[in-house]
């Protein structure tokens, strides 16, 4: 086995800075903390960017990419779906020295502790809590001889194919529970307003004006007493990239703090639609200005209403309600005057039982993916550091 060496990421990082003159793309991408590299006008759900993109950084494939801004939340990727894209000039672009360093090894080393520590310790206090290249280029990092970084790359990307089969088969039970909905309830023509379905159905609801939010709400990247809910940790399952705000802020948003199977929908932006269940909670949580709470009464069930919603008929009525601005949005208001499809309690009480028994498969599949993707990060401190060598 060769000789691991320890350097400074500038022995092997090159930034990249060539515009998209002349136009040799016009795809846009955007770097999500929840999947990378993406079509912006997927992401976004309509254009967002300039109509001149010429000023647009180019990256690609092979080639990394991250916010600065956002780096502490994961917004880092390695390009792999295209051969170029075009990304906002605010973006970090850089390729590696393929000559020392596998493009295919590094983007592990974004998901190790060591990583987010560096990125931690070098963001705190700058502006905007923003990870200049520089600053990049300067953390220490063990560089591996190439032949064991292949071999490392193919147990990693091994455990990361189980993860996937796991995660497929997690996607195929939602899907059949959203075609059990559609049969049998999408036939239904007697309709009823939510506001006859619910006792509730707020959005940001505070004790003072909207005006006060950032005077009376202040927010942290680190714990602390109550995790703020926003739009994006519905895809993350609140695990990563959080959000908090101290007993202050949690008490000025009383009337939005949650207790568990709040059904929530997004309202604002490109997130509009996206639908998410409460979980049991274990830790105090409060509702941030970017989403509605709804809190069935007697007659209707969390359930039933998630589900509808999650349909493409409910996903048609949430788009129709966007205001035609700038950042689209639809309020409270708005959503109580919607019609949904009339449906008796113990119809909906049948299809609960039905999610019910996907949940307990779901569950078992969670754990074994959960069991796997622990097992990755096992993996990854011992190969990274070279606690383990591969043969």
């Amino acid at each position: 086995m060769g000789e691991w060496k320890r350097i400074k990421l500038s022995e092997v990082l090159k930034e990249k800075t060539e515009r998209n003159k002349n136009n040799k793309t016009d795809l846009v991408l955007s770097v999500t903390n929840s999947q990378g590299f993406m079509k912006q006008s997927d992401f976004f759900e309509g254009t967002v960017h300039s109509e001149d993109i010429s000023n647009y950084k180019l990256v690609r494939k092979n080639e990394f990419a991250y916010n600065p801004s956002r780096i502490n939340v994961g917004s880092i990727d390695i390009l792999k779906e295209y051969d170029i894209g075009a990304l906002s000039p605010m973006y970090v672009i850089f390729s590696v020295d393929e000559t020392k360093l596998l493009p295919d090894y590094f983007k592990y080393y974004f998901q190790t502790h060591k990583f987010n520590e560096n990125v931690k310790n070098n963001t705190q206090g700058s502006v905007r809590n923003s990870l200049s290249f520089k600053a990049l280029s300067e953390f220490e990092y063990l560089l591996p001889p190439l032949e064991e970084q292949k071999r490392m790359v193919k147990i990693l990307d091994q455990v990361n194919k189980i993860i996937e089969k796991y995660q497929n088969l997690i996607n195929e039970k939602e899907q059949f529970i959203k075609s059990q909905f559609v049969e049998m309830f999408g036939s239904i023509n007697e309709r009823v307003k939510m506001s006859e379905c619910c006792k509730k159905i707020t959005d940001y609801v505070a004790s003072g004006s909207f005006a006060s939010l950032h005077e009376n709400v202040k927010t942290y990247d680190t714990e602390n007493y109550a995790i703020m809910v926003k739009t994006a940790d519905f895809a993350n399952g609140f695990t990563k990239g959080l959000t908090y705000t101290d007993e202050q802020g949690y008490n000025f948003l009383h009337n939005s703090n949650l207790h568990g199977g709040e059904l929530l929908l997004s309202n604002i932006g490109a997130s509009i639609g996206k639908v998410h269940r409460v979980p049991k909670l274990t830790k105090k949580m409060t509702l941030a200005p970017n989403s509605i709470m709804i809190i069935t009464n007697e007659l209707y069930i969390e359930d039933y209403l998630q589900y509808y919603f999650l349909s493409d008929e409910g996903q048609k009525v949430l788009k129709s309600m966007e205001t035609a601005t700038a950042m689209p949005k639809f309020n409270k208001t708005q959503l109580k005057d919607i019609k949904i499809p009339k449906v008796e309690l113990n119809e909906q009480l049948k299809f609960s039982k039905v999610i019910q028994l996907i949940d307990k498969q779901k569950f078992e599949l969670e754990k074994q993916k959960q069991n796997y993707i622990d097992l990755k990060k096992g993996l990854m401190q011992q190969l990274l550091t070279g606690q383990l060598k591969v043969s």
